[in-house]
């Protein structure tokens, strides 16, 4: 039987939000009948924190935590951290002087700019949303000098991009040798972060410091970089639309993003009792 659940966490991109989509009316009275049984609703995201706020913000969320920056830090509504896990300023130059022998773009994604280097690198789909500019955040295109002495200066993570597929698989294979963690949100993309860090360890922080297990917990996910996250989840949930590799490692497989499937999910949890 499955026991009640008592915090459910979501990535967003692709989980919670289709390409380019909004949250739908389906999804937002999802996430208040969470708040209704006082399930907190927490979203899991790759985004810095004025993005991730606009998707609370859409869900209709007045109070509550998010996870952002794949896992680098857990914070509430008005962005006061309350737990990160960020890169020193050793480790974030030595994963770079490795990552710069190629030719790839690099980010620096700090906590109050993203910083990006050689750009002309990468042609990808995700550019836009890698620069953040929905939040209208700061980006700080090619100024290695501001790269190297601001962005390099403990920042929640690194980030790779190529549309070179084998480049990105040998870097993943190297910079895991390394001691980093290493996870991707997309095919073109690597995100460096400290040792252990991750979705996942933000999860347990946050179940352990709101007094909950990790079996109450479920976890939304359609890519690798959720996969730490659903690993330690109670109730691991992988999209229809997301990675194989994904699959795996989930207990249920949601309808796809662009059905809305966590909120068909989270509506047939209720009836079922298990909110």
């Amino acid at each position: 039987m499955q026991r009640k659940i008592r915090l459910i966490a979501s990535d967003v991109d692709n989980t919670l939000v289709p390409a380019g989509g909004t949250i739908s009316e389906e999804t937002r009275e999802a996430v208040k009948l969470c708040t209704e049984h006082g399930v907190p609703f927490v979203i899991a995201t790759g985004r810095r924190f004025d993005s991730a706020k606009l998707i609370v913000d859409a869900l209709g969320l007045a109070e509550g935590y998010m996870i952002i920056a794949n896992g680098a830090a857990v914070v509430d509504f008005k962005g006061n951290v309350l737990q990160d896990w960020c890169l020193t300023r050793e480790e974030s130059e030595r994963a770079y002087e490795h990552i710069k022998k190629h030719n790839v773009m690099i980010n620096a994604f700090a906590k109050d700019y993203v910083y990006r280097i050689n750009t002309k690198s990468f042609t990808g789909e995700d550019k836009e949303l890698v620069a953040d500019k929905k939040a209208d955040a700061s980006v700080i295109d090619d100024c290695i000098e501001d790269f190297e002495k601001i962005g390099l200066e403990s920042p929640y993570k690194l980030e790779v991009y190529s549309n070179d597929a084998e480049v990105i698989e040998q870097l993943r294979g190297e910079l895991q040798e390394m001691g980093y963690s290493v996870s991707s949100a997309y095919a073109e993309n690597l995100e460096i972060m400290a040792e252990d860090a991750g979705k996942g360890l933000a999860l347990l922080w946050l179940a352990s410091h709101l007094g909950l297990t990790p079996m109450e917990c479920a976890a939304f996910g359609d890519y690798l970089n959720d996969l730490q996250m659903l690993q330690v989840a109670g109730l691991p949930i992988a999209m229809r639309n997301g990675s194989d590799t994904l699959k795996q490692y989930a207990r249920y497989i949601a309808p796809p993003c662009d059905q809305n499937g966590v909120a068909i999910s989270i509506m047939a949890w209720e009836e079922e009792g298990w909110l």
